[in-house]
């Protein structure tokens, strides 16, 4: 039966793909690379500042390359227009800040690259990151804590528990 199949199909039979359209001719291939942090997360005496790459695939020429800012909740984030690439450089970082989140609040940021003159369709990496941001918020409790020193080594290092009062 195996052979019977084998020989009914004919070369007209194969299906014969079509060729992807060509990469845009003298683009740069930038991306950002997948090393970029989805979440950042700080406490409040941190300074209000991140870094976050770009990379190309070309690295002849300097270029500069702008920045969309597709999220930007509550237009907390400060984000260069562009990022500029020099002669040989196949990676630049650059630095968002947000000196007024609020403590307690996630942000969402979303940046992307557009245009055939930097973007590849075929290069590894996607033209756009994803992150969030949030100020850790403490908050004192009402009550204080009870804190075992030398909780875990009581059972094996023959060690007395101290427990102590905190606030926390």
């Amino acid at each position: 039966i195996g052979l019977v199949a084998f020989i009914g199909c004919s070369e007209d039979d194969l299906v014969k793909p079509t060729p992807s359209p060509e990469a845009p001719e003298g683009t740069q291939g930038v991306y950002f690379p997948k090393t970029n942090k989805s979440a950042f997360e700080f406490m409040p005496v941190d300074p209000t500042e991140f870094e976050l790459t770009i990379a190309r695939s070309k690295s002849e020429g300097a270029v500069d390359v702008p920045l969309t800012q597709e999220v930007n909740d509550d237009n907390v984030f400060n984000v260069p227009a562009s990022v500029s690439f020099a002669a040989g450089e196949t990676e630049v970082k650059f630095k968002v800040t947000f000196p007024n989140a609020e403590e307690g609040t996630k942000y969402n940021l979303k940046l992307s690259v557009a245009g055939d003159q930097y973007v590849n369709p075929y290069v590894e990496g996607v033209p756009y990151v994803e992150t969030n941001v949030t100020r850790v918020k403490w908050e004192a409790l009402a009550k204080p804590m009870v804190f075992i020193e030398g909780g875990f080594m009581t059972v094996w290092g023959g060690i007395d528990p101290v427990p102590v009062y905190v606030n926390a």
